[in-house]
C-alpha cells in the first residue's frame, strides 16, 4: 500500500510539474508577444503622438504630417495591430475614398483605440502607464 501511495504521489507531482511548465511557457510567450508589439508599434506610436500633440489638446487629424506618420507606422507594423484598431484603420481608408463619413472622427477613434490597447499592454508588462496618461490628458477616456 505504501508503495502504491508513493507511486501515485510521484505521478501526481510529475503531472503538476508538467502543467505548470506548460502554463509558464504560455505566459512567457504571451509576454514576449506583448513586448514585441510594444517595441515595434506602440512605443513608436507614443513617440509620434507626444511630438505632435500638446498637453490637454486633442489630436488634430487634419494635421496631415501627423496623420501620415501614424498611418505609415500602422501600415508598416499591421501585424502588431489589435483587431479593434484594425477595424478603424480599414474603415478610415474606406470612408476617406467615399467621403461619406467624417474621416477625422474615425481617425480619432483609431488613435483612442491604439492608446487603449497600448494601455493594456503596458499594464501586462508592468511598464509605466504612458498611454493612460495620454488618454486622460486628451479627454479621450469617455468619448
Amino acid at each position: 500500500m505504501e508503495h502504491f501511495l508513493t507511486l501515485i504521489s510521484q505521478s501526481f507531482i510529475t503531472l503538476i510539474a508538467f502543467f505548470l511548465g506548460k502554463w509558464q511557457d504560455r505566459y512567457k510567450y504571451k509576454i514576449e508577444a506583448y513586448k514585441e508589439r510594444y517595441l515595434h508599434l506602440y512605443c513608436p506610436f507614443i513617440a509620434i503622438y507626444v511630438s505632435y500633440i500638446r498637453i490637454n489638446e486633442k489630436p488634430k487629424p487634419n494635421n496631415l504630417e501627423f496623420r501620415n506618420k501614424i498611418l505609415e507606422l500602422i501600415k508598416n507594423n499591421i501585424l502588431y495591430l489589435d483587431t479593434n484598431s484594425l477595424a478603424y484603420f480599414q474603415f478610415f481608408f474606406t470612408m476617406i475614398r467615399f467621403k461619406k463619413y467624417d474621416s477625422n472622427k474615425i481617425f480619432l477613434n483609431l488613435i483612442k483605440s491604439m492608446l487603449q490597447e497600448c494601455k493594456h499592454i503596458e499594464k501586462n508588462l508592468k511598464y509605466p502607464m504612458k498611454a493612460q496618461l495620454l488618454l486622460s490628458r486628451q479627454n479621450l477616456l469617455d468619448e
